[in-house]
């Protein structure tokens, strides 16, 4: 409940402000920040993140900083503004770097994966998935030197999609042999995730494996695989997660456009956007190749109109370097 834990920051903010305790308003402050980018209230976040960091760096407690700056990267990379996002994980991994941080370098690298993933799924630019590749590499070589089993299955867990994305860019003797390394990765990550009753990647990881059946061009297979996902499991509290991408991408690879703009139409209701909605509800009942590309026209129109958006924002927020 995170009105309640914020609720609860509010009465620690007031206690620690009576006793003059500075360092524990500071983590009050990202902790209530953290209750706020948690609502998806960004504007509210940014205001009590920047707090606990002026008053870290008042105090000269620099190695406290890491975790406020991955909170303010991860809200940029929730509102898609993705340069800023790397600038302030970078900022946490010079800070753990120079403490020698195996922890914090391992999340801080898993994030910078996670921001430049994100990146290339929005905008299809190599470089994004060249990096968030690298990245995962190097979160999983410190989660190896920390031996422990969590930071090494969030690596993993990390770097399968990653690296199915990846495969596309390699040759068919190189991309054949990340596929089938990947096949391992998910054995091991399943293997953890039910040792560890970690089931809400389950889904995640599941629909991974669908994608490497698309990949390996089994179509009939993947969408059997997506379906089965879609069956109750006793063993699970959450909703499956379908992965209408995979969905599409299989029947266009099938050459049935309209069973991909069905699972188009269906995503996009998915998102809760009321633009998309009405697209959904209002267009044409064709299943034509023109219209599926017509649809991925508009909604690169509106990813430009919420770019705008975005930068309409970046102008009130301060963004903090460190030289």
């Amino acid at each position: 409940n995170y009105e309640k834990a914020l609720f609860n920051h509010y009465r620690a903010l007031i206690i620690y402000d009576s006793i003059a305790d500075t360092l524990g308003m500071a983590r009050c402050y990202n902790a209530t920040g953290e209750d706020f980018l948690d609502l998806k209230d960004y504007y509210s976040a940014d205001e009590y993140f920047h707090k606990a960091l002026d008053i870290y760096t008042a105090m000269g407690r620099e190695t406290e900083t890491p975790s406020i700056y991955r909170n303010l990267g991860s809200m940029y990379k929730d509102y898609k503004i993705f340069e800023t996002a790397k600038q302030y994980f970078r900022n946490a991994i010079e800070i753990d770097s120079s403490n020698n941080s195996l922890t914090g370098l391992a999340i801080d690298y898993n994030y910078m994966a996670e921001t430049e993933y994100d990146e290339y799924r929005e905008n299809n630019h190599r470089a994004n998935i060249i990096n968030a590749k690298r990245y995962c590499d190097m979160a999983y070589a410190k989660a190896v030197e920390l031996k422990d089993s969590a930071y090494l299955f969030y690596a993993i867990k990390n770097s399968l999609p990653i690296c199915l994305d990846y495969a596309s860019f390699l040759d068919s003797t190189a991309r054949q042999q990340l596929l089938d390394s990947c096949v391992h990765i998910y054995h091991v990550a399943m293997t953890y995730v039910k040792e560890n009753g970690y089931y809400s990647s389950y889904y995640m990881l599941e629909n991974c494996r669908a994608k490497h059946l698309l990949l390996n061009h089994r179509y009939t297979d993947c969408l059997n695989h997506l379906e089965s996902i879609r069956k109750p499991n006793d063993l699970i509290e959450e909703e499956p997660i379908i992965d209408y991408d995979c969905y599409i991408d299989c029947y266009i690879a099938m050459d049935d456009y309209q069973k991909a703009l069905e699972y188009k139409k269906m995503k996009e209701l998915s998102e809760s956007q009321e633009y998309f909605m009405e697209t959904a509800l209002n267009s044409s009942k064709s299943s034509t190749k023109e219209e599926y590309e017509k649809m991925l026209r508009q909604q690169l129109k509106d990813k430009k109109n919420r770019e705008l958006m975005f930068n309409e924002h970046k102008k009130r927020v301060r963004i903090i370097n460190i030289s």
